[in-house]
């Protein structure tokens, strides 16, 4: 039987979430669901989600998002130590209004499902040490409580969730995109975008070059090349609106050895030169 849990037997009416550090799974408490988000990150061993019937296993390092009224059962794997981060839809709502100007940023959260986001070591510690303070608060007073959790979700959608709905809004199906695939275009934003190149790439898939060209065709519609193009491109295009550095330094930084072939990328991608580029963002300030 399914365990339903509603926002206002949780969540604190002010801080408008609630949060817990757990060691354990209690078996009666699931399957459940409930009318707010959820945000779990595993900091300590294992643990399997089941979503709408579909399983999922989590590591340490791994962060899962819940949707509300999605039914879901935690399973212990061994040590299971975590930390969930209840929310209601309001905090989202203002989340997102913060963060854009329209809503359209907000409606993958209605309708996809999102697989487990895995951290690296030292963003996982980082990530690990803001929540661990949400203990150290003072109980009396919410509205601490309340903008320092509201930080913390700007951190893990901006930096975490928002990047990886962002890649799966491109992909025609999540479930079916092979994991080294997706955490290799996740990395591609770690990689010096001065040396990368197929061979970069191919080294980080550990695949052979073939495969890895077939996958950015079958899933993202497009080659590894000018995938790393739209990179290259839309770095320089901030570059260029953000510094005073010389185009020809844009370039050659981001490893183009001709700068004719440069700007052929440039007017291809966002339809002018860099110089024009330059000189109607110029005039808007």
């Amino acid at each position: 039987m399914v365990q339903v849990i509603n926002e206002k037997d949780i969540l604190n009416p002010i801080t408008e979430s609630h949060y817990a550090f757990q060691k354990q799974i209690i078996p009666s408490a699931y399957p459940q669901m409930h009318d707010f988000y959820e945000i779990t990150f595993i900091t300590e061993g294992n643990l399997r989600f089941i979503v709408s019937g579909k399983t999922y296993e989590l590591t340490k390092g791994d962060l899962f998002f819940i949707r509300p009224h999605q039914i879901h059962t935690k399973i212990a794997q061994g040590v299971c130590e975590h930390i969930n981060l209840a929310f209601s839809a309001t905090t989202l709502e203002a989340l997102f209004e913060f963060l854009y100007s329209d809503k359209e940023k907000q409606i993958p959260f209605a309708s996809q499902q999102l697989a487990a986001i895995h951290l690296k070591t030292n963003e996982a510690n980082y990530l690990k040490s803001k929540l661990d303070r949400l203990s150290l608060l003072n109980l009396r007073e919410p509205h601490t409580i309340k903008a320092y959790l509201r930080t913390q979700l700007v951190y893990i959608f901006t930096q975490h969730l928002l990047p990886a709905f962002s890649f799966d809004a491109k992909i025609e199906s999540s479930e079916n995109v092979p994991i080294w695939f997706q955490k290799l275009v996740k990395d591609l934003d770690k990689i010096s975008l001065n040396t990368i190149c197929l061979d970069t790439l191919v080294d980080m898939a550990g695949k052979t070059r073939e495969h890895v060209c077939r996958c950015f065709q079958k899933y993202l519609h497009t080659t590894p090349i000018a995938y790393i193009n739209t990179l290259k491109i839309n770095y320089a295009a901030n570059m260029l609106l953000h510094s005073d550095d010389e185009i020809i330094d844009i370039a050659y930084s981001l490893g183009f050895q001709s700068l004719s072939n440069f700007y052929a990328l440039f007017k291809k991608e966002l339809g002018q030169t860099p110089l024009k580029f330059r000189k109607n963002a110029c005039q808007k300030f």
